[in-house]
């Protein structure tokens, strides 16, 4: 197992989403998220909608099958991201992904 450096996620809302970047164009949706007690998003992939999951929700969950958004540790920042790099069908491969968020 070879863990390495492979960056780092900068943080401005307290929560990272992880999803495929080619859903962003067609997909994602703006939707403004103004506070607590917001009502839910119309749209599945929405700022609003990975607010609800994050603040108004458990902290933490999936929106649809397009991404999986959580809070981070302490809110805003920059937090490493380190891969896992194992030998699969003779190429180096990124099998694991892990996010410091303390």
């Amino acid at each position: 197992m070879v863990w390495k450096k492979i960056g780092e996620a900068g943080v401005d809302s307290g929560q990272l989403l992880i999803c495929d970047p080619c859903y962003i164009d067609s997909h994602w949706k703006e939707e403004e998220y103004t506070g607590k007690g917001n009502k839910k998003a119309k749209n599945a992939f929405s700022y609003k909608a990975c607010c609800n999951q994050t603040v108004e929700g458990k902290g933490y969950g999936e929106l649809g099958i397009l991404g999986t958004v959580f809070s981070t540790a302490f809110g805003d920042g920059c937090y490493e991201i380190f891969g896992n790099f194992k030998k699969v069908d003779g190429c180096k491969r990124i099998t694991e992904v892990k996010i410091i968020l303390v």
